[in-house]
């Protein structure tokens, strides 16, 4: 169990806490938004690559299209998912 500074009166809590008990600051629980974005946004950079090289020989792109769009949405439902 570590230990964080309430962001209202600095005293010491646990991360695992909801409520600051020397204060009774509710505390905001942690967030994979931001990251599920990163990660949505670097694979759609690698996909757009990908697209230039396969559109470069003359591949065929709609499998490959529904399989990184399917990885993303997946990923980023599962960052999401707060219990």
């Amino acid at each position: 169990m570590a230990l964080i500074n309430c962001p209202e009166c600095s005293h010491g809590i646990s991360t695992k806490a909801k409520t600051c008990p020397n204060c009774g600051a509710v505390l905001k629980g942690r967030s994979y938004v931001g990251v599920a974005f990163l990660v949505a946004f670097w694979l759609y950079a690698v996909w757009v690559g990908f697209a230039a090289v396969v559109s470069a020989v003359g591949g065929q792109f709609l499998g490959m299209t529904t399989l990184v769009v399917a990885m993303v949405l997946g990923f980023a439902a599962v960052l999401t998912n707060r219990r």
